[in-house]
């Protein structure tokens, strides 16, 4: 048995004078029901960014939510580690000459020949379209390679013309570890949560076990 409650908060210093008083409320009505029950339940009233920033109400329980996956929201350096990587797969690679555009709405144009990959993900796997035509980079053999013209639902296109060796088949890095999914919440203008749950049913996911 446990009583909980939630810091509204927590993440920003702004309301810290809010969250200190939150945090009194709580203690003040766990005391009344443990006195009145006769019990001694145990507290929990921290989330990731509480976690971060108010240990003095870690009680017996704390409630770790987007910290597993390795980002904490208040922006404090905690020894994470991103444990979540979206992955995709170069389909095709064309050459297009100076001139040439990609894409629906012709929004991306070739300032030279350019050889451009064509990647299988889109906004119907969870890729959104604000991610596109420059906003977004992706990793291919470790190099950030610049999404060119608008997503599409089932795939996307990427400039491979300065990556040596890159071949059909070849990894690609949506987000991870090094082009982490805050950066591209922040592409979205939103949080990392809605990156995530944003990624459709019909993503194989791979669980690894350490």
């Amino acid at each position: 048995m446990s009583i909980f409650s939630h810091l509204a908060g927590s993440g920003e210093a702004l309301f810290d004078d809010y969250t200190n008083y939150q945090a009194a409320y709580f203690e003040k009505m766990a005391k009344t029901i443990s006195t009145g029950l006769r019990i001694n339940p145990m507290k929990h009233i921290l989330n990731s960014s509480g976690i971060a920033r108010f240990p003095q109400f870690q009680y017996e329980m704390v409630r770790l939510g987007i910290g597993l996956y390795g980002f904490d929201p208040s922006g404090f350096v905690l020894d994470l580690k991103t444990v979540m990587t979206l992955k995709a797969r170069i389909s095709r690679i064309k050459t297009i000459t100076e001139g040439n555009t990609v894409g629906y709405d012709r929004r991306w144009k070739a300032l030279r020949t350019s050889n451009i990959a064509t990647i299988s993900i889109g906004y119907a796997d969870g890729l959104r379209r604000q991610a596109g035509n420059g906003k977004w980079q992706v990793l291919i053999h470790g190099s950030r390679v610049d999404i060119v013209g608008s997503i599409c639902m089932d795939m996307t296109m990427v400039d491979v013309t300065d990556i040596p060796g890159v071949q059909e088949g070849d990894e690609v890095t949506i987000f991870g570890e090094v082009n982490r999914a805050d950066k591209l919440a922040e592409v979205y203008q939103t949080i990392p949560y809605e990156v995530f749950t944003g990624i459709s049913s019909r993503v194989k996911r791979t669980y690894i076990m350490e």
